[in-house]
């Protein structure tokens, strides 16, 4: 009772190590010197003995926690913000906490992070390289497998946070995507460690795309043909445009008379003697929708009737292209005639996984272009029906 762990001449991390190996000492002798050696109470002395051994050799009382998984604002998504607590043994300690790891859960092994190769079938062989370790590796842990998504020093905060990237985005064309997340803390000896309990959260691309620029129309023998600039944009999915016989109508409002690709479109569902009002808008792949152009306008004047040649021959269902596809392609198809359209895509096993088209259209050449959001790598059917012609063709998927 004598004894003082705040001798002169001794730092504050050789004060706290004794008093730790104090703490343990007396632990030790309460369940050995109670003359029962901790049969009087064994689920209790089994216990203190336990967190007496974690304090001595990881100087932890136990994992930290998951505080918070959310968003980045004002990226184009897949990022995470995680914040978690201070583990038991991130401070002075015989071996301390030195590394926390953030990993990620691997929800289909198909799609997880297959280009590295680098595999451990448990932690207790990746800890010693924990810092190594390049993202995207995979450790198996109690039956489930985890992506390495990074490592953060631990050098005693009460709170520590971290970016982590996820593979998928919660957007509006393919609803919530959840990413599981879970830290570890690691000490100087591998296999010796400590983990918290998974948590998970979301991402989403907050950032829409530029506004298309330099929208024009001219009359041309066939209707109005409407142009505008190439996109801007990596994450670039199509156009909308829209069109009114008022001046300054509201797009979000209306429907668009076209969804497309390309930069440019002729309508010809025109009349001689009409106003019409076009503005244009751009989407990426998570339904994020840009501002729209500014509104051009052009009299109709001498419209004739759609040239002959403009008239395929045939019903016609083409292949899609690019094939195999990632993340977009886009299937071109023929009408002889006006009718109702169905284009339909189907699994190997012939499940129905896509509506692409299902409403009225006239006679010409069309094209529309399939996104490959909430589809997994793999072979795909692709049907048309209309006026009784019905056409399939195959296309393929690769992430």
């Amino acid at each position: 009772e004598d004894y003082d762990p705040t001798l002169p001449g001794l730092t504050p991390e050789e004060v706290a190590e004794r008093q730790l190996f104090l703490k343990a000492a007396y632990n030790y002798f309460f369940v050995e010197e109670d003359g029962s050696h901790g049969i009087h109470n064994l689920q209790y002395a089994a216990n203190l003995l336990q967190v007496t051994h974690q304090a001595l050799t990881t100087g932890s009382l136990g994992a930290g926690s998951i505080q918070a998984i959310t968003d980045v604002p004002n990226d184009q998504g897949k990022q995470v913000r995680v914040v978690w607590t201070r583990f038991g043994g991130d401070g002075v300690g015989d071996n301390p906490t030195v590394e926390y790891a953030i990993w990620r859960q691997v929800e289909d092994a198909a799609n997880g992070t297959a280009k590295v190769s680098t595999a451990y079938n448990s932690i207790d062989i990746a800890a010693e390289k924990i810092k190594a370790l390049d993202l995207g590796t995979k450790v198996q842990m109690d039956e489930e497998l985890w992506d390495f998504a990074g490592s953060v020093p631990a050098v005693g905060l009460e709170t520590y946070s971290a970016i982590a990237p996820t593979l998928f985005d919660s957007t509006i064309v393919d609803g919530m995507h959840w990413s599981t997340f879970m830290i570890s803390g690691h000490t100087a000896t591998p296999g010796v460690y400590t983990m918290s309990a998974p948590d998970s959260g979301y991402s989403i691309d907050n950032l829409a795309p530029s506004g298309p620029g330099n929208l024009v129309a001219e009359e041309t023998t066939a209707g109005v043909a409407v142009a505008w600039d190439d996109p801007v944009d990596a994450d670039f999915d199509y156009f909308a445009l829209y069109r009114s016989t008022t001046q300054g109508f509201d797009p979000s409002t209306t429907e668009p008379v076209a969804e497309l690709t390309e930069t440019s479109y002729t309508d010809q569902d025109v009349t001689i003697g009409t106003t019409y009002y076009y503005r244009l808008s751009a989407f990426d792949f998570s339904g994020n929708e840009s501002a729209f152009s500014e509104e051009f306008s052009i009299v109709v004047t001498s419209v004739e009737d759609v040239p002959t040649e403009l008239i395929p021959q045939d019903y016609a269902l083409e292949q899609n292209y690019p094939n195999p596809f990632n993340p977009s392609t886009t299937i071109k198809f023929s009408l002889k005639e006006a009718g109702h359209v169905n284009m339909t895509i189907y699994n190997a096993i012939g499940e129905k996984v896509m509506e692409v088209i299902d409403g009225q259209m006239e006679a010409g050449h069309h094209d529309v272009t399939i996104r490959s959001e909430g589809l997994t790598s793999g072979l795909y059917f692709y049907r048309i029906r209309v006026n009784g012609f019905s056409s399939v063709k195959k296309m393929i998927l690769m992430k």
